[in-house]
Order: structure tokens, then C-alpha cells, then sequence
């Protein structure tokens, strides 16, 4: 198997190289914005429904900047994930398409607010603790509500399978192998991060975001695989 380089310049979302260092820079946005989000919201993992939903009506308005936060996360997440997919296209193009589309679906459900939105409006609304509790418990049991929850496992799916996409491409020496480390260690890092108490989530999509980054970098030819040129343009044969 040898590495002959085609092009340096990303042929997936960009023509140009100013292009693939711009959308090298948007990469990291998503989990960068998601873990702002987790930090601004008044309440963190380890609270119960009740505690949550009494945080959130004595901070309505942290509540509503980490909402939209949430929803930019999302949307950058999504670019995200098409870019860091464009720099495994040479080493396993294949999985890597399909990591992002996975991916993509669940930086698209991140997006849906949940009842937050409406606990974040119960004060203004006059709602009792009682009232607001059966107002989540009413959102939550919508279909929509169930289907997007379940839809948001395929974000941290969608970058793990990047992860393992991209340690095949460094495999296949077009691909650096500390990136395609650092991509499919980042999802166990936030599911262990989840379970420790306060913000300590928020730490574990920084580390996302690290991942993002670097794998931007190597999408835009600022970062190149062992054993192969610089830029996304090489191919394995």
C-alpha cells in the first residue's frame, strides 16, 4: 500500500484552501458552544427533575442563553462533523460518511429544547412548582419529544464511528494517529464525565472540541498523517 498525493487542497465542502481553513476554524464550534451551554444552564447533570426544574425557574434567563447555545451547537456540529469527516475521506471514506450522517442526525436533535423551554417561561406564566412539573412531564411524553431524545444518541455514535473511521485511515498511514486517538476517546470521556457531579460534563466536550479541532486541522492540510502529505488530497491505494 502506498500514499501518492493528489491534491493539497480538501476536494469535500471546499474548493479553495482559504475555504478549508475557514470551515477548520467552524469545526470546533459545535462542542465548544454545547460545552458553554452545559456551564451557563443553572442546573447540572446529577440533579433530579424536581431540583432541575426549580434551578431553572429561579435562573429563567441562564437557562434560555444555554438554549441558544444549545441550538448553535448544533447547527456548527453538524458542519462539524461533515468537516472532520472530509479529512478521513482518503483512508475510509465509506464509514466516515456514514459516521457524519449519524452524527449530523444527532447535532440536529441536540437542538431540541425539551421542556427547559417551557420550565425557562413558567415564571412569567404565574405556573406553581406543582403546575410546572406536570407541564415537563406533559412535554416529555410527546412524540416528537421521544423521538428526538432517542434521535440524540446518535451524536455521540456518530463521533465515536468517526473515531473509529479515522484510527482505519491512520491504519492506512493517511491519517495522523494521535488525531484518530484523540476523535474516539473523546465520546467515553463525556459519557464519564456525565456521571460525575456539577459541570464537570461541560470539561468533557471541551475535550470534544480539542478533537474537532485538531481534526479540522488536518481536513484544511494543517496537520498531516504519518506517512503522508500534508492535506485532505491523499489517497490510499
Amino acid at each position: 500500500m502506498s500514499v501518492t498525493e493528489v491534491s493539497t487542497t480538501p476536494s469535500l465542502l471546499a474548493r479553495t484552501r482559504t475555504g478549508a481553513v475557514m470551515l477548520a476554524v467552524i469545526a470546533p464550534l459545535g462542542p465548544l458552544l454545547m460545552a458553554l451551554s452545559l456551564f451557563v444552564m443553572p442546573f447540572g447533570t446529577a440533579d433530579d427533575i424536581p431540583t432541575s426544574a426549580a434551578k431553572i425557574m429561579e435562573s429563567p434567563s441562564a437557562a434560555q442563553w444555554g438554549m441558544l447555545f444549545i441550538v448553535l451547537s448544533a447547527v456548527f456540529g453538524s458542519v462539524g462533523s461533515v468537516v472532520v469527516a472530509g479529512g478521513i475521506q482518503c483512508g475510509s471514506p465509506r464509514l466516515g460518511a456514514v459516521a457524519a450522517a449519524i452524527a449530523f442526525v444527532g447535532w440536529v436533535a441536540a437542538a431540541y429544547p425539551g421542556p427547559i423551554a417551557s420550565v425557562a417561561a413558567a415564571p412569567g406564566a404565574g405556573l406553581s412548582e406543582d403546575q410546572t412539573l406536570a407541564l415537563i412531564a406533559g412535554v416529555d411524553g410527546q412524540v416528537q419529544g421521544m423521538l428526538l431524545g432517542a434521535l440524540f444518541v446518535c451524536l455521540p455514535a456518530g463521533v465515536l464511528l468517526l473515531g473509529v473511521a479515522a484510527l482505519i485511515a491512520a491504519r492506512r498511514r493517511s491519517y495522523p494517529l494521535w488525531v484518530a486517538l484523540l476523535l474516539v476517546t473523546c465520546i467515553p470521556v463525556v459519557i464519564a464525565s456525565g456521571l460525575l457531579p456539577g459541570k464537570i460534563l461541560a470539561l468533557g466536550w471541551l475535550v470534544v472540541a480539542a478533537a474537532y479541532a485538531a481534526a479540522g486541522a488536518v481536513y484544511a492540510g494543517l496537520i498531516g498523517g504519518a506517512g503522508a502529505p500534508k492535506g485532505v488530497g491523499a489517497s490510499a491505494e
